[in-house]
């Protein structure tokens, strides 16, 4: 008589299920950190084609990229941001002063001039509005108009962002389940 007896390890598939949760959490932040990026380098792209600004105007003073990792729960956040607010004259390019104008790179900006804030930062202003605030100097009245430093709306940057979204969200989760099929294979 022939006792035959059949045994599973499970060693293996225990070790595995216990790796499963980290597994699945590296997966996730490697999705997720490579889609932030993607969707950061394309948001810079969009939007110089879009506007003619050069791409430092967006990395230098735009566009921030935050990852924040929450391990309580195995969240993992990635943010990329751009504001809508309008952009400084002096980050849009070259300035220089035409006629009864001003120019910053291809903006043009009437009735601007170009001057330099005793802080150092150099940029075109406006004076607008009525003759408001009364200044008395060397024994003189003088009424001054407020000025204000001049900016470039970009009118574009909603569309374009919720364009990126869209396309981020399909290849966050294209890259998730590529991320996860290679760990499981």
């Amino acid at each position: 008589m022939i006792n035959l007896r059949i045994d599973l390890d499970q060693k293996d598939l225990q070790g595995f299920l216990n790796a499963a949760p980290r597994t699945i959490f590296n997966a996730q932040r490697s999705a997720i950190e490579t889609t932030a990026t993607f969707a950061n380098k394309l948001l810079t792209q969009r939007m110089t084609v879009a506007t003619g600004l050069p791409a430092a105007v967006f990395k230098q003073f735009r566009v921030f990229k935050k990852i924040q990792s929450y391990k309580d729960h195995s969240n993992y956040l990635g943010i990329v941001f751009l504001g809508y607010n309008p952009i400084k004259a002096a980050y849009v390019g070259k300035l220089s002063e035409i006629g009864a104008g001003a120019m910053a790179g291809q903006y043009y900006f009437e009735h601007g001039f170009i001057a330099t804030m005793s802080s150092g930062h150099r940029s075109i202003f406006k004076r607008e509005g009525a003759k408001t605030f009364r200044i008395v100097r060397n024994g003189k009245e003088h009424f001054v108009q407020h000025i204000f430093e001049q900016k470039v709306n970009l009118p574009q940057a909603e569309a374009i962002t919720e364009q990126v979204a869209n396309e981020a969200a399909n290849e966050l989760q294209r890259r998730y389940l590529e991320k996860l099929q290679a760990t499981l294979k």
